[in-house]
């Protein structure tokens, strides 16, 4: 393996490290919150607000429901006003927090499922507050299973974050593509089609057409989808 390859892998795995260390951050710090207040808002709870849980809920679920590629796409206005560019580490690092999340609050719901009601009871008949109740009581009983809510997390974020490189290389790959294609044609032994010759040159002609005004206007590779 060349020195330059790996140089190439050292540096894209610096940059996925980074983008997953900012989104995972950034969503741990909303998800786990948004996760206890799913939880302490049900009906028979501490905090009970069944309007406020059902409406934390459909956004939850709509979030969580969204798959990532499109969720991408959908928010690149929000990410170019946000960080000024709708491409690169830092522009990826939105959609992969606003992805993660209701992840991470759905995870941590379940995990607070999973402790004893016996828990939240005794701590009331002693006289603690919810926010006791919350602090001293459901987080550190449910600390295992929050931690690894939060593994589960990283590890789909790492999965996501090559999906954020795929699209943000649309325009490299679409102009490789139909180089290799044209250059394919023109040295098979087999004779191509005319039509599909043409097709090549087609594909190859807009690809670079589109590749030029995207360098010169700053556009990106989302730009392919309005």
């Amino acid at each position: 393996m060349s020195s330059a390859m790996i140089d190439l892998i050292f540096q894209a795995t610096l940059d996925t490290l980074y983008m997953v260390a900012i989104s995972g951050f950034i969503a741990t710090l909303l998800g786990v919150p948004l996760g206890v207040l799913l939880y302490v808002t049900r009906p028979r709870q501490i905090l009970a607000r069944p309007l406020l849980n059902q409406v934390l809920g459909i956004i939850t679920n709509i979030g969580r429901s969204i798959p990532f590629i499109i969720l991408m796409v959908a928010i690149t206005p929000f990410t170019r006003m946000l960080v000024g560019t709708s491409i690169g580490i830092n522009a990826a690092a939105v959609p992969l927090t606003i992805a993660a999340i209701p992840f991470v609050a759905r995870l941590v719901e379940g995990a607070l499922n999973e402790l004893s009601p016996g828990l939240v009871e005794a701590a009331q008949a002693m006289g603690a507050t919810p926010w006791q109740i919350i602090c001293k009581v459901l987080l550190p009983e449910a600390r295992g299973g929050i931690i690894t809510a939060l593994t589960v997390t990283l590890v789909t974020l790492v999965s996501y974050s090559a999906m954020a490189g795929l699209l943000a290389a649309a325009a490299w790959a679409i102009w490789g593509f139909a180089t290799a294609i044209t250059v394919s044609c023109r040295k098979s032994c087999w004779s191509p089609s005319l039509y599909w010759w043409l097709w090549c040159r087609a594909s190859k002609a807009w690809a670079t057409t589109w590749y030029v005004k995207a360098t010169v206007n700053n556009l990106d590779a989302y730009s392919l989808f309005y």
